[in-house]
C-alpha cells in the first residue's frame, strides 16, 4: 500500500517511516523483494519509477535483481499470471528498445530462463503451505512455468535437469546458508519434499532428503518414507544403502515416533527387496537394534550363510564409503562379524599365509584410522575391530601398497591422458565426497568441480543415447564409470552451477609456520597453489587444461574435510614446478623444509605435526614415482626431469632422514641415512667421520627388528656407544650385558624415566617380570601415574578395582588409536599389538563375568567348562597368528598372566603356569636361556605340570645331556607306580604302529635295491598310506620316477597310486604324466600306459582327458621337431605351425600356481582342504625345482627362517617372498619339454648395462677362448673393476621402487633370495652363473635364477664356471 501511494501520498509514507525510525530508502531496500512483486501484479509503472528513484536504482536492473521473486509471485496468483507478465515483459522491451546492445528477445522464457532454480525453488517451497489453496496454486503455478518453459505439462520432465540446484537450494534455507529461517518455515520446506515427490514421481530419483536437522526430524523421516513408497523400486534401489545407513547411524538419537516412521521405511525395502535384489548388499546390518530383527531376517540373514571371506568383502565394500554415518553403521556391523563368526575368522589366519581378504581387512581399517574429518566414533570402531583381530603376523599377512591415485606423467601435454585424470578424479574422488556430505554448501561446490571435470572429458547429454554420434574413446570412459556413479552423474550433465571469480588469493611462505592447524594447512597451501596454476601465462594445451581441471576446485577446498586438498596437492606441486618458475620452486621447497624441520626441532601440537609430515613423505614420493613414469618412456633428461631432480636435491638428506626417523618413518629414514652415508664416501670421508650415521642405522635396523642388518652394521662401528651394545645385547638376548649398560646410563642420569623403561625391560626378560608396576602388583603407582602412563596399566588397574571396563577400554583404544598416523602396517604394528593386548583383558574379563552369571543347574559345570575351553581356544589362534618374535609374543603372555591373577578365578589358575612354561619354551628357542630358565622356575612355584620337560630341554640344549635325563627320570618315578597310570596316548597303544610304519619306511629308503619280501602286516600299512597319498601329489614326480620299479609288487602299489592320483586330481596329475606318456624308452610307455588303463576305467571324464593328453602332447613333440627354414627371419604359429593353432585342448596351463600342491595348515582343516587354492588357466631342471619346493617347506617350519622370510609365502592376489623362486618344467619326454616363462624379470647384465650407460660406460667383455686366464683375472682386478666406480646395482633398486616402504622390502627380498638360492647353490655345485643367468623380480626384488643344467661341480673351474 505505501509503496503504490509513494507518489500520491509522500505524507502518509513519511509519518509511517518516522514511526518505525527508518529513511524511505532503507525501508525500501529492505523490502523490495515484497514490494516490486506486488507492484507489477497491480500494474503500476508509476511508482515502479518512483520507488527506482528513491533506492537510487535503475528500473531495469531492480527488476532484473529481483526478476525471480516477481515471477514466483506472478505464477502463484492465477487470477493476475498472464496480465503481470504481459505488463513486465512490455515494461522491459520499452526500456530496452533505445539500447541497441540489449537483448532483442525479451520474454516469459528468456526471463524464466535468467532465474529458473530461483524461480522453480520458490514455487516448490509453497508446496508445503498448511492452507490446501496454496498448494494448489503453487501446483498451478508450476505447470504454467512448465509450459512456459517447454511447451509441455510435464512438471517432472520440466524439472528433473533442475532438481539438484533445486534440492541444493533448500538444503542451504535448511541450514540458514541464505539468512536465518523460523522452524516453521524450514518445516514447510521440508513438507514441500513430501509433495514434490507425489507430484514428479521418478524424476525425483537420484535425489533423497538428506536433512539431519534435530528439530525437523519427524518431518524429514516422513518425507524419506514417502521417497521410499511413492517412486519405483527400481529407481529407489540406489539409495537403500545410504537411507539404511542413516536411520541405523541416528537410530538412538530418534524419539519413539522417530523410530516407529523408521522403522516402517525400513520395513518397506523389506517388503520388496526381490526388487531390491542388487542392492541388498549395500544396505547396513540390522541385527543389532531389536525392532528391526524381521526386517533383518529378509533383508541381511542371508549373509550369515555365506562363506564368511564373502560377508567381509561385502562389508568392506561399505565400510569404504565416504559417507560416515554409512562407513560408522557398517564398521558397527563388521565388528558384530568379527565377533560372531570369530571361529570362522580364526580358520583365515592359520598356517603359513593367511587368506587375501585379511589383508584387504586389515588395510581397510588402517585407512580408517587415518581418516581426516569429524569422525571419531568411525575411528573408535575401527580400533575395536583392530583388537578383535589382533596384531597379525605381517610377514604372512601380505599387506599391498596402493595410493589410490595416478601419476600424470605427461603434465597435461597429452589430451587423452588429461582426460584420464579427470575422469580419476571425478569416479574415486568426486563422487564419493559429493554423495557422503551433509554440508550443503560443500555439495554444491562439489557438483560445480563435477560438472565442470564431466565437460572436460567430453561428456554431454548425447552421452546417454547410443543413437547420438559420440567418439569411441569418450563413450568408452562413459561406460567405465560404475552404474551407482552414473546415477548421481547424469543430473549433472545438464546442470548451471557456476562460480564467482574472485580475487586470487596469496600467502606468505611457508604457509606452515602461520597455519594453526593441520587442517588450515593443507587447505591454504592447496588453495595457494590453484592460485598458482589460475595465473600462469601462456594459452597452451597444458596450460590451458590445467587451468580447467584444477580450476574446477576452486570452492571445494573451504570445507572441513581436507581429503580433496589431500589429494590435489601432490599433483598441483607437480604441475606448479614443471611450469619452471624459480620462485614457485623456492616457495614449494621452504614449505617442505618447514615441515621437516618442523619434526626435527618440535614446536607445534604433536597431531599437526605428525599429519603434516605424512603428506610431505606421500608429496615425495608422488614426485619420485613420476621422474621413474618419465625415465621409462623417455630417454633423454630434458629440464622437466632436471628440475624435479633440483627440488629432490635441495631437501638435505639428513633432514629428510632424521624428520623420517622422528616420524617412525623407518624405511623412509633408512633409505635418506643410506644415501647421505654413501654421499660421504664417495667424497673420500673416513669411516671414522661417519660413526653417528652407522649408529642411526643401528638404531633403525633395531626398530625394524633386523638382527642381520644391525650386525652388518656393526661391522663398521668403531667404538659402540652404549646405546648401540644396549641394541645389539637385546636382539641377541644377552639381557644380563644389557642390564650393566642400562645400570651405567642410570648412574649417570638417574631421572631418566626412558633408561629406567629400559631397565625395567631387561629385568623382565631375565625372569624377574618388573616390566612394569602392574607386573609387581604396586597399583598404587599405577594409580598415580594415571592417564600419562601405558593404557595397558590402566585398563590393568581397572581389572584390579573391579570398575566398570567398557570406558576404561574405549579411552584405552583411542589413546593407543592415536599412533596410527600412517596406512603403512609396520609403522601401525606396536599400536596392533597394544590393542590385541586390549582386547585380550577384555576376553577374560568376559570369560569370568560370563561364569560368574552362569545360572544354578545340572549343565552349569558343563557351560563353565565350555566357556573356559572357547576361551582357552581363541587364545591359543591369537597366540599362533602374531609375529613369531619372542618380543610380541612374550608380551603376550606377561599381560595374560597378569590378568588371569585379577580375575582370581580358580579354572583360569593352571593356566598361569601354562603361560610359564610357554614362555620358557619360546624363549629357549629365541636363545635366551637365562630368560628360559627364569620362566621355569616361576611355572614350579605355580605348581605347573610338566614344568620338568621344559627344564630338561634347557639342560640338553646346555650340554647336560645326562642331567637330563636324570632330572626326567626323578620328574617320572611318581608317576610309574602300580597305583599311578599316566595316559598320554587316549587309551592307545602306538608301539605295533610305530614298530609297523619303521619297516614301511625301511623299504620306502630301499625302494630303488633289490626286492625283499615284504610282511603282511607291512604290506596292509602300505595300503592304508596309499589310500591317503591319493589326496596329495607332493610325491608325484618321485612316484612317476620309480614307474618301472624291479619289485613288482612296489611297481603295482606304485601304479595304483599314480591312478588315484590321476582320478583325483586329473589336470593336475596328468602333465607329469605326459613324460612317461611319451618316454622313448619303451617299458616306462608300457607302464604309463597300465596306469591310464585304471585310472580310465574309474572315470570315463578322465578318460577323455587322458586321451587328449596323450593327443595334445604329441602335437607338442611334433612341434619341438619341427625344422624350420633357418633363412626365414620372421615365423607364425597361425601361418607356419597351423596344426597347433588348430588343435584344442581342455588341459590346464602347467603354470606353476596351477601344478603346486598346498597341504592342509592343521590336522582340523584336512577334511575341507582344498590342494589348489588358485583358479588354473586352460589352454633336468624339473627335479631342481622338486628340491627347490621340498628346501621352501622345509625354511617354513623353522621360526628364524620364517622371521627372515627365507622361505615362499602366496596370497591369492601376489606373491610376497619367493626366496627360492621356482617355475613349472613339464618334460614330454627324455630330450624335450615345456618351461614356465618367468615374468616381470630382468637380466643382471642388462640392469648393470643401463646402469653405467648413465654414467657413459660400458661393460667390459674379455675372450673367454684364450687359455691363460691368470693375466686376465689380474688385469680385470687392477684395471677394470676401479672404472666401474661408483656402483650402480643398488641404483636399480631406487629407481624401480622410489616408494621406501617398496624400497625396502624389494631390497630385504633381494638379499634373502640371494642368500637362500647361494646356500642352495653351494650345496648343489651349481654353475653357469653368469650375468643372464641370474635374474631379478621387478615386481619383489626377488633374485630369480635360471638355466639350471650345470649341477653336482659339472663345471669344475671357477673362472669357466663364471664365463
Amino acid at each position: 500500500m505505501l509503496a503504490e501511494d509513494i507518489k500520491r501520498n509522500i505524507e502518509l509514507l513519511n509519518i509511517t517511516m518516522q514511526f518505525i525510525g527508518m529513511t524511505r530508502k532503507n525501508f525500501l531496500e529492505t523490502t523490495l523483494v515484497h514490494t516490486i512483486p506486488a507492484l507489477v501484479l497491480s500494474r503500476n509503472g508509476d511508482a515502479l519509477k518512483e520507488v527506482a528513484s528513491v533506492v537510487q536504482q535503475k528500473l531495469g536492473v531492480m527488476l532484473m535483481d529481483n526478476i525471480s521473486h516477481i515471477l514466483a509471485q506472478a505464477f502463484l496468483r492465477p487470477d493476475q499470471t498472464d496480465s503481470a507478465l504481459r505488463f513486465l515483459v512490455s515494461l522491459l522491451k520499452d526500456m530496452t528498445s533505445s539500447n541497441p546492445r540489449a537483448q532483442p528477445n525479451i520474454s516469459i522464457s528468456s526471463l524464466m530462463t535468467a532465474c529458473i532454480v530461483d524461480l522453480v525453488v520458490m514455487l516448490i517451497v509453497e508446496l508445503g503451505d498448511q492452507n490446501r489453496s496454496v498448494r494448489a496454486d503453487a501446483k498451478a503455478a508450476l505447470i504454467k512455468a512448465s509450459l512456459q518453459q517447454t511447451g509441455s505439462e510435464d512438471i517432472g520432465a520440466f524439472l528433473k535437469p533442475l532438481m539438484l540446484g533445486v534440492i541444493s537450494q533448500l538444503n542451504d534455507m535448511l541450514h540458514d546458508v541464505q539468512g536465518k529461517k523460523t522452524v516453521d518455515y524450514k518445516r514447510k520446506i521440508i513438507k514441500s519434499f513430501g509433495s514434490l515427490i507425489r507430484l514428479v514421481g521418478d524424476s525425483m530419483a537420484g535425489f533423497s532428503p538428506q536433512v539431519s536437522i534435530p528439530e525437523l526430524r519427524e518431518e524429514t523421516l516422513k518425507a524419506w518414507a514417502l521417497f521410499i513408497s511413492t517412486l519405483r523400486f527400481s529407481d529407489v534401489g540406489p539409495f537403500v544403502g545410504r537411507t539404511t545407513g542413516a536411520l541405523i547411524a541416528n537410530w538412538y538419537t530418534f524419539g519413539p515416533h522417530e523410530r516407529d516412521i523408521a522403522a516402517k521405511i525400513i520395513n518397506d525395502i523389506a517388503d520388496n527387496v526381490k526388487d531390491l535384489s542388487q542392492y541388498v548388499d549395500e544396505i547396513v546390518g540390522l541385527d543389532d537394534i531389536p525392532e528391526l530383527q524381521s526386517a533383518a531376517t529378509r533383508l541381511t540373514a542371508r549373509r550369515r550363510k555365506a562363506k564368511v571371506q564373502d560377508h567381509i568383502s561385502k562389508v568392506l565394500d561399505r565400510t569404504d564409503s565416504k559417507n560416515v554415518a554409512i562407513a560408522t553403521a557398517s564398521t558397527r556391523e563388521l565388528k558384530s562379524l568379527l565377533l560372531n563368526r570369530q571361529a570362522e575368522i580364526e580358520t583365515l589366519v592359520r598356517g603359513d599365509t593367511f587368506d587375501g581378504v585379511m589383508s584387504r581387512l586389515m588395510t581397510n581399517l588402517l585407512s580408517t584410522a587415518t581418516r581426516d574429518g569429524d569422525c571419531q566414533e568411525l575411528r573408535a570402531l575401527s580400533y575395536e575391530c583392530m583388537g578383535i583381530i589382533g596384531a597379525l603376523d605381517p610377514d604372512r599377512l601380505g599387506l599391498s601398497s596402493n595410493t589410490g591415485t595416478m601419476t600424470i606423467a605427461a603434465n597435461f601435454t597429452e589430451p587423452e591422458e588429461s582426460k584420464d585424470f579427470a575422469l580419476h578424479l571425478i569416479r574415486d574422488l568426486l563422487v564419493d565426497a559429493f554423495r557422503a556430505t551433509n554440508d550443503t554448501k560443500h555439495q554444491t561446490h562439489l557438483a560445480y568441480a563435477i560438472q565442470e571435470l564431466l565437460k572436460f572429458c567430453g561428456f554431454s547429454p548425447k552421452i546417454l543415447h547410443s543413437s547420438e554420434k559420440v567418439s569411441t574413446r569418450t563413450r568408452d570412459r562413459w561406460e567405465s564409470i560404475p552404474k551407482d556413479q552414473l546415477e548421481t552423474l547424469t543430473p549433472l550433465l545438464e546442470s548451471r552451477f557456476s562460480i564467482s571469480d574472485g580475487p586470487i588469493k596469496t600467502y606468505s611462505h611457508p604457509i606452515y609456520s602461520s597455519a594453526p592447524t593441520y587442517r588450515e594447512w593443507l587447505q591454504n597451501w592447496t588453495t595457494d597453489l590453484i592460485g598458482r596454476v589460475m595465473s600462469m601465462a601462456g594459452d597452451g594445451p597444458s596450460t590451458r587444461d590445467s587451468k580447467a581441471i584444477f580450476g574446477a576446485f576452486r570452492g571445494v577446498l573451504k570445507n572441513q574435510d581436507v581429503t580433496v586438498a589431500h589429494h590435489l596437492l601432490p599433483h598441483l606441486v607437480l604441475n606448479v614446478l614443471l611450469s619452471g618458475l624459480r620462485n614457485y620452486r623456492l616457495e614449494i621447497s621452504s614449505e617442505i623444509n618447514a615441515v621437516l624441520q618442523e619434526q626435527v626441532n618440535p614446536t607445534g601440537p604433536a597431531d599437526k605435526r605428525t599429519l603434516s609430515a605424512q603428506v610431505i613423505f606421500d608429496l615425495m614420493d608422488h614426485l619420485s614415482k613420476w621422474l621413474r613414469l618419465y625415465r621409462m618412456t623417455k630417454t633423454d633428461r630434458n629440464p622437466q626431469t632436471k628440475i624435479i631432480e633440483e627440488v629432490l636435491s635441495e631437501i638435505e638428506t639428513e633432514l629428510m632422514a632424521n624428520a623420517a626417523l622422528q616420524s617412525k618413518a623407518y624405511a623412509r629414514a633408512l633409505r635418506s641415512f643410506e644415501e647421505r652415508t654413501v654421499e660421504l664416501r664417495n667424497n673420500k670421508r673416513d669411516n671414522s667421520e661417519l660413526q653417528t650415521y652407522f649408529e642411526r642405522l643401528h638404531q633403525i635396523y633395531s626398530e625394524l627388528d633386523e638382527p642381520d642388518g644391525m650386525e652388518g652394521v656393526s661391522a663398521f662401528v668403531i667404538s659402540p656407544s652404549l646405546e648401540h651394545q644396549i641394541r645389539e645385547h637385546e636382539s641377541t638376548g644377552r639381557w644380563t650385558s644389557a642390564q650393566s649398560c642400562w645400570e651405567v646410563r642410570l648412574q649417570q642420569s638417574p631421572d631418566n624415566v626412558s633408561y629406567h623403561v629400559g631397565l625395567l625391560k631387561c629385568l623382565r626378560n631375565l625372569g624377574h617380570y618388573a616390566e612394569a608396576a602392574w607386573i609387581i602388583g604396586d597399583w598404587t603407582t599405577v594409580k598415580q601415574i594415571g592417564s600419562t602412563g601405558p593404557a595397558i596399566g590402566q585398563t590393568l588397574l581397572a581389572l584390579h578395582e573391579h570398575r566398570d571396563l567398557q570406558p576404561v577400554l574405549l579411552s584405552a583404544r583411542e589413546k593407543l588409536g592415536t599412533y596410527i598416523t600412517a596406512k603403512e602396517y609396520g609403522r601401525a604394528y606396536e599400536s596392533l599389538l597394544q590393542l590385541h593386548l586390549v582386547r585380550e583383558i577384555e576376553m577374560i574379563h568376559n570369560a569370568k563375568q560370563s561364569i560368574e552369571q552362569t545360572p544354578s543347574g545340572p549343565n552349569r559345570h558343563v557351560l563353565i567348562r565350555k566357556t573356559t575351553q572357547d576361551l582357552i581356544k581363541s587364545l591359543e589362534s591369537r597366540f599362533n597368528f602374531t609375529s613369531p618374535t619372542f618380543r610380541i609374543r612374550e608380551a603376550l603372555l606377561s599381560i595374560r598372566r597378569t590378568a588371569y591373577s585379577l580375575v582370581n578365578t580358580p579354572l583360569f589358575e593352571s593356566e598361569i603356569g601354562d603361560a610359564w612354561i610357554l614362555s620358557s619354551k619360546i624363549a629357549r628357542k629365541a636363545g635366551y636361556d637365562q630368560t628360559a630358565y627364569s620362566a621355569v622356575l616361576q611355572a614350579k612355584e605355580v605348581d605347573a605340570p610338566f614344568a620338568f620337560i621344559q627344564q630338561a630341554k634347557l639342560n640338553r640344549t646346555g650340554g647336560g645331556i645326562y642331567k637330563a635325563l636324570t632330572d626326567v627320570d626323578n620328574a617320572l618315578k611318581p608317576f610309574l607306580t602300580t597305583d599311578v597310570v599316566i595316559d598320554l596316548t587316549g587309551n592307545r597303544d602306538f608301539s605295533r604302529e610305530r614298530k609297523l610304519a619303521k619297516e614301511a619306511i625301511a623299504r620306502a629308503q630301499n625302494l630303488s635295491g633289490t626286492p625283499e619280501q615284504i610282511s603282511p602286516e607291512a604290506a596292509n600299512q602300505i595300503r592304508k598310506i596309499t589310500d591317503l597319498m591319493e589326496r596329495f601329489l607332493t610325491a608325484f614326480p618321485q612316484i612317476i620316477s620309480r614307474i618301472v620299479h624291479p619289485s613288482g609288487r612296489v611297481a603295482t602299489i606304485l601304479k595304483k597310486i599314480m591312478a588315484a592320483v590321476i582320478v583325483r586330481y586329473p589336470q593336475q596329475a596328468l602333465w607329469p604324466t605326459v613324460g612317461a606318456m611319451q618316454s622313448k624308452r619303451p617299458e616306462r610307455r608300457q607302464a604309463c600306459l597300465e596306469v591310464t588303463n585304471i585310472a580310465s576305467t574309474k572315470s570315463q571324464t578322465v578318460a577323455g582327458l587322458i586321451k587328449d593328453a596323450t593327443n595334445f602332447s604329441g602335437i607338442l613333440l611334433r612341434f619341438t621337431d619341427d625344422k624350420v627354414d633357418e633363412k626365414k627371419r620372421q615365423m607364425s604359429m597361425s601361418n607356419d605351425f597351423d596344426y597347433v593353432t588348430k588343435t584344442k585342448t581342455r588341459m590346464i596351463l602347467p603354470l606353476q600356481d596351477a601344478l603346486t600342491c598346498a597341504l592342509p595348515t592343521t590336522s582340523e582343516t584336512v577334511k575341507s582342504h582344498n590342494p589348489f587354492p588358485f583358479t588354473p588357466i586352460t589352454i633336468s631342471d624339473a627335479r631342481l625345482m622338486d628340491l627347490n619346493s621340498m628346501i621352501n617347506k622345509l625354511l617354513k617350519s623353522a621360526s628364524e627362517s620364517r622371521r627372515r622370510q627365507l622361505c615362499e609365502y602366496q596370497t591369492f592376489e601376489q606373491k610376497l617372498t619367493s626366496d627360492i623362486r621356482t617355475y613349472a618344467v613339464m618334460p614330454l619326454n627324455e630330450e624335450c619339454g615345456l618351461l614356465e616363462w618367468v615374468a616381470n624379470t630382468n637380466a643382471l647384465k642388462s640392469i648393470l648395462e643401463k646402469g653405467y650407460q648413465r654414467h657413459n660406460k660400458k661393460i667390459y667383455i674379455w675372450n673367454k677362448d684364450k687359455e691363460n686366464f691368470e693375466p686376465l683375472i689380474q688385469a680385470f682386478r687392477d684395471q677394470v673393476l676401479p672404472k666401474y666406480t661408483p656402483t650402480v646395482f643398488h641404483e636399480w633398486f631406487l629407481i624401480t621402487w622410489p616408494e621406501p616402504s617398496a624400497w625396502l622390502a624389494s631390497r630385504m627380498a633381494y638379499g634373502r633370495t640371494l642368500a637362500v638360492m647361494s646356500m642352495i647353490g653351494y650345496v648343489l655345485g651349481l654353475g653357469d652363473r653368469h650375468g643372464e643367468n641370474i635374474l631379478f623380480d621387478g615386481l619383489s626384488g626377488d633374485t630369480v635364477h635360471v638355466d639350471l643344467n650345470c649341477l653336482f661341480d659339472k663345471v669344475s673351474s671357477p673362472v669357466k664356471g663364471y664365463d
